[in-house]
């Protein structure tokens, strides 16, 4: 019976975790996650992959696995969602910036896609697909209708629909784009000063989720044997997989506040 539920519980884990996208995925290719962050995304299948690993050393020892996993893992995630989004935006920033800048100068319009493309290099997602729109204006595209079709949302389409705006008014360029990179600033700056607020806050679930850790090594500095008799008595067991949900609760209840506060 054992063996059934623990190659169930791994063909559930595969199916989850190597789920290919679907071919209408509507996120463009520039703002998709890394494939960690992809996996990250999937605590149930990571839970499982856990569970199965687990289970050998009895079924409340897997569970518990589970618990923690599935805590876990969305807290890691939003972290490193929020690590590519600052890339994202600190690259658009600058791009927005440099972009400005050589209108400013009078550069060609392509020229001063392909600078952005240079300075949002720091996201390497963003240069690259900057540099497509540069190499696609220096054909002879329109840069208004290009910046659109690649940035469907966020500053690529406001950027865009600037472009058109000033071409259909007759404005020059060099200044909305100006006024877009300031505004890019200011949320950067926004976005750091509410990073600073909450550094408090994410301290303490780094402190929560280190707690067990450093349990057990105090308990081995008395010389206690705590994974002996969490891992192989019964009521050890018990304690595990009660230890596991008060550590799954507190997790989960700071990771809401801080997307609350976000």
């Amino acid at each position: 019976m054992t063996a059934v539920l623990a190659a169930a519980a791994a063909g559930l884990a595969a199916a989850c975790l190597f789920r290919r996208r679907r071919a209408t995925d509507p996120v463009p290719a520039w703002r998709r996650p890394r494939v960690t962050v992809d996996l990250l995304r999937r605590p149930r299948a990571l839970a499982a992959a856990a569970a199965v690993v687990t289970l050998p050393a009895g079924p409340l020892v897997a569970l518990a696995a589970g618990v923690l996993v599935a805590a876990l893992v969305p807290g890691l995630a939003d972290a490193a969602a929020s690590r590519a989004a600052g890339r994202v935006r600190a690259g658009w920033q600058a791009a927005l910036g440099a972009f400005a800048a050589a209108l400013r100068a009078s550069a060609p319009m392509a020229d001063a896609l392909h600078r952005g493309a240079e300075a949002g290099s720091g996201a390497p997602e963003l240069g690259r697909a900057l540099e497509q729109v540069a190499a696609a204006v220096r054909l002879g595209a329109e840069p208004a209708a290009t910046l659109a079709a690649r940035f469907p949302q966020g500053p690529g389409a406001a950027l865009g629909a600037a472009l058109g705006l000033a071409y259909d008014l007759g404005a020059p360029p060099a200044v909305l784009a100006t006024r877009l990179a300031e505004q890019a600033a200011a949320t950067t700056r926004t976005e750091q000063a509410t990073a600073v607020e909450l550094s408090g806050a994410r301290a303490t679930v780094h402190l929560l989720a280190a707690l067990p850790l450093a349990g057990l090594g105090l308990a081995a500095a008395f010389g206690a044997s705590a994974p002996a008799y969490l891992l192989t008595t019964g009521s050890g067991h018990v304690c595990l997989l009660a230890a596991a949900c008060f550590e799954a609760a507190g997790l989960t209840w700071t990771r809401r506040l801080l997307r609350a506060a976000v």
